[in-house]
């Protein structure tokens, strides 16, 4: 499609016109990535550091995925990062921002390996 624009109005309504078919695109990209990860029954993540232990938390608490696998080198890495996120989940639990039995059950989806 081919649109030609003459004069200081035609102007702005092709930046408003620009600006909404951006607005389209990117909201298009995101209901795509976000359908495309419902369909991912594990997730893994390689490091449970300050980001991994988070990423893994939220993955096991989304409930999209039945389980998460958190792979770290050594088993003192994976001690910390599991019990950094058992410490996040008590945290939400006694805010009431979550239930025990959820906290519970994102624990439970959480397995754990580390490297040979």
């Amino acid at each position: 499609m081919t649109l030609l624009f003459a004069g200081r109005r035609a102007l702005a309504q092709k930046s408003r016109w620009i600006s909404k078919s951006i607005t389209m695109q990117r909201y298009n990209m995101a209901r795509s990535a976000s359908s495309a990860a419902d369909t991912f029954e594990k997730v893994g993540v390689v490091g449970l550091g300050l980001m991994g232990h988070g990423i893994c938390q939220v993955a096991a608490t989304s409930s999209v995925h039945s389980s998460v696998v958190a792979y770290e080198a050594e088993q003192t890495f994976l001690d910390k990062g599991r019990s950094r996120i058992e410490s996040s989940l008590s945290t939400m639990v006694s805010k009431g921002r979550m239930t025990q039995d959820d906290a519970d059950a994102a624990l439970a989806s959480i397995v754990s390996y580390e490297a040979e």
